[in-house]
């Protein structure tokens, strides 16, 4: 009878409101990241952030991208790398007669399903084609917010890289991306040489609408200059986007498909995954 009374009293206070339910459609931060996102490095870098006095912050892989706030006002950026920094390489997905396939015989339908261990993969579909991904989480300095996975793949034309992006939403609010680049840059000792950009103009994504591409699913942007044969090129791809019911500006960090040479006439893979060191 005891229990049939408590039964009771819990029913009434639902139906008067008194008693709150967790959402999972709450706009909050997430007590915990995906639990996709199980990565040592992923997590040393959520932790240290969470740590911090960061006002926003994306953890890519091991790699903390922060923003501080500034004694005059305003905000600082910092990138800082809490794990080990390595990039996962993986292997090319098998050809499957059911599976969508793409202008080079490989599965075009793999993204979300292919490296969801919360840390940065790279792979080499051929000499002259190579797609990275980073598994991001985004917060503030009450913990999570949500996370997005940033994908690219580069295919050259000869002497020119052309690349294409997508994101996915994962978890959290409706994301509103800024622009998002591939720069061409120039490996040196010191800092890297420029050699150009393609701008990734994406829309945005949330739980009922997870991806979107740019320029679009089989079409690249392409750098407008040819690249010479003399020298070694790597591409850093980056972006920035808000989030919905959140102030800040949130940055993705650095990825990078790989390292390329011989660009007389093309271009051609020598490094995946990309490395610090050419």
């Amino acid at each position: 009878m005891r229990r049939k009374k408590i039964a009771l009293f819990v029913i009434c206070l639902l139906a008067v409101g008194l008693l709150q339910v967790p959402s999972a459609t709450a706009t909050g931060p997430l007590s915990e990241p995906s639990p996709r996102l199980n990565d040592a490095d992923q997590r040393a870098c959520i932790a240290a952030a969470e740590r911090s006095a960061a006002v926003a912050w994306m953890c890519m892989g091991g790699t903390l991208t922060a923003q501080y706030p500034k004694a005059g006002g305003g905000t600082r950026t910092e990138e800082k790398q809490i794990g080990s920094g390595r990039v996962q390489m993986t292997a090319s997905p098998t050809i499957s007669k059911q599976g969508a396939v793409d202008e080079f015989g490989v599965l075009a339908d793999d993204y979300d399903s292919w490296c969801e261990f919360g840390t940065v993969c790279a792979r080499k579909i051929s000499d002259y084609i190579a797609e990275v991904k980073g598994n991001g989480a985004y917060g503030d300095g009450d913990g999570v917010i949500g996370n997005i996975d940033f994908i690219v793949r580069q295919a050259f034309n000869g002497a020119y890289p052309r690349w294409r992006g997508l994101i996915i939403w994962d978890s959290g609010p409706v994301i509103r991306p800024n622009l998002f680049w591939a720069d061409c840059r120039i490996n040196r000792t010191g800092p890297d040489g420029f050699c150009g950009n393609a701008e990734l103009d994406f829309s945005n994504i949330s739980s009922t609408s997870q991806r979107s591409w740019a320029p679009s699913a089989t079409t690249y942007k392409q750098l407008s200059g040819a690249l010479s044969n003399n020298t070694t090129y790597h591409d850093d791809l980056h972006g920035s986007f808000k989030a919905d019911g959140y102030p800040q500006t949130f940055g993705t960090g650095t990825i990078h498909t790989g390292r390329w040479r011989q660009c007389g006439p093309n271009c051609k893979y020598y490094q995946v995954p990309w490395t610090p060191n050419p």
